[in-house]
């Protein structure tokens, strides 16, 4: 009796590692990022920047101009859909040293945008109404690159960033500055993510 009753919690065992693991497999969503300046519709993949204008009065005094931006996203082939909910942004110099903010912590926003799955919906038979939303349980569907959706505009560097990358004097100055920026949210599996951009470069116009 022992003997059956070790077995059987051996057999129980395996059984709730082997559900762990099916668990641990659910599909993840893989979406991509670029930030583009709000008054764009298509992003330059190869450049990604952060810009500040900046003029002169009569006075050599000098004032800023900040240029809204979004996120660009979509999902890649085959990725389950998502939402992105929010982002965290660290400035740096151009040696890798970060720039501290007057609040001490990093600038963070939120945003709301649904990423559609990276699935293709099959041409509608004649007769039938067309099928807008697919994921890979839908019959037909083929894996391909989900439409492409923004969020909204935001200001992704704020005055405190500004005056001291222009005030810097200890020889590494604003030349080079970068933002590394993390965007979060869901996937439709319920897995949060976290993903962080490649640098995006910060550039005054003058």
């Amino acid at each position: 009796m022992k003997i059956k009753f070790s077995i059987l919690i051996v057999l129980l065992s395996l059984l709730l590692a082997s559900c762990g693991n099916q668990l641990q497999l659910l599909p993840q969503a893989d979406i991509s990022l670029t930030l583009i300046e709000s008054t764009k519709t298509e992003p330059d993949f190869n450049k990604s920047q952060i810009t500040v204008s900046t003029s002169f009065d009569n006075n050599g005094a000098v004032g800023f101009a900040l240029t809204e931006v979004k996120f660009y996203t979509f999902a890649r082939a085959g990725s389950i859909a998502a939402d992105i909910e929010s982002y965290t942004i660290d400035y740096f110099y151009a040696d890798g040293t970060q720039i501290e903010t007057d609040t001490g912590s990093s600038m963070r926003g939120n945003v709301a945008v649904h990423v559609p799955a990276g699935w293709l919906c099959p041409e509608p038979k004649e007769g039938e109404p067309p099928v807008l939303v697919c994921g890979i349980n839908t019959n037909g569907a083929v894996a391909g690159t989900g439409p492409a959706v923004v969020t909204n505009t935001f200001f992704a560097i704020d005055m405190d960033i500004i005056n001291k990358l222009w005030n810097a004097s200890d020889g590494i100055g604003r030349s080079g500055a970068y933002a590394m920026i993390t965007v979060e949210g869901t996937d439709a599996n319920g897995n949060h993510f976290a993903i962080k951009m490649a640098p995006v470069t910060v550039i005054f116009v003058v």
